[in-house]
């Protein structure tokens, strides 16, 4: 767990040393929707043709900026849930392929360009992700275990993965699929 434990470290530090640039393309967005409005107003404005996005990561962005309003505050919560994802990339490999591979899978997700760059945009990509990978966490554990609790936290999951952003659909259904096709006794509880 130490190197795990420095992975997360670099990881946020990496993010949070880019979380200070200035808004650019979509953040403006964000910044004009979660600042002209209180929060009914933002989740009708969400809910109309003005945004095309669901109302997870407004809300969250929201949330975070009441006490203070600005670029930092905005990002922060993709910059946690950037953070966060290192980790549960770990939880996720060491529950499928094991701990030397999800030791390299949350190394690659601490240093890719990508995942830094979500992590700090003030969009709710690296919600849906961390979103979809505790779903996965949920998933895995439900049908190893056949609690209740972990079916009932993999719904909560998808269903915060899905009012995060649209494209988690694509993934909570490959998850679906390969439960119907490879878990004959968690096919019901699925």
């Amino acid at each position: 767990l130490g190197a795990l434990s420095l992975l997360v470290l670099l990881g946020a530090v990496l993010r949070w040393w880019a979380a200070g640039q200035d808004l650019y393309a979509d953040e403006v967005a964000t910044y004009w929707d979660v600042s002209t409005t209180d929060l009914p107003g933002l989740i009708r404005l969400v809910s109309s043709t003005a945004e095309i996005t669901p109302p997870l990561g407004f809300v969250l962005s929201w949330l975070t900026t009441q006490p203070d309003l600005s670029v930092e505050t905005l990002r922060l919560p993709s910059l946690v849930a950037g953070v966060a994802s290192i980790p549960l990339v770990y939880a996720v490999g060491v529950r499928t392929v094991g701990r030397g591979a999800g030791l390299l899978a949350s190394a690659l997700t601490t240093f890719s360009p990508f995942m830094i760059f979500y992590s700090i945009e003030a969009r709710p990509y690296a919600v849906m992700t961390a979103m979809v990978l505790l779903s996965t966490l949920s998933m895995l554990k439900a049908i190893d275990g056949g609690r209740k609790r972990w079916w009932a936290a993999y719904a909560a999951f998808i269903c915060l993965a899905a009012y995060a952003h649209y494209t988690a659909a694509f993934v909570l259904a490959a998850q679906f699929a390969w439960v119907l096709v490879t878990q004959a006794r968690a096919r019901w509880p699925a």
